[in-house]
């Protein structure tokens, strides 16, 4: 797959860009070469390969028990903004009165 130079024109005017000559030329050649790279990598062999949610997964995280201490974690997290805080009332953030 490639684009032209009217692909271009037309995403260009779909998006409401003023585009010049100059650039359709540029971007007709990047976004070619982009293109050219996705396919390339189409075209590998990918057979016998388990896909992946993510890249960061490890042992440690799959093995880990799912235990949930919200009260702990937001008491924590509210405790270290009320330093920042001009005014509180009970757990909650006083702020001006905007608008009318």
């Amino acid at each position: 797959m490639s684009l032209s130079k009217q692909d271009i024109e037309k995403v260009a005017k779909l998006a409401n860009l003023h585009v010049s000559e100059q650039d359709i030329i540029i971007y007709e050649s990047e976004l070619n070469k982009i293109l050219g790279y996705i396919d390339r990598l189409s075209q590998v062999n990918t057979e016998g390969i388990e896909p992946l949610a993510s890249s960061l997964i490890s042992e440690d995280i799959l093995s880990r028990e799912d235990i949930i201490d919200e009260s702990q974690q937001i008491n924590t997290f509210r405790d270290n903004l009320s330093l920042f805080a001009i005014e509180m009332e009970e757990n909650f953030f006083k702020v001006p009165k905007m608008g009318s």
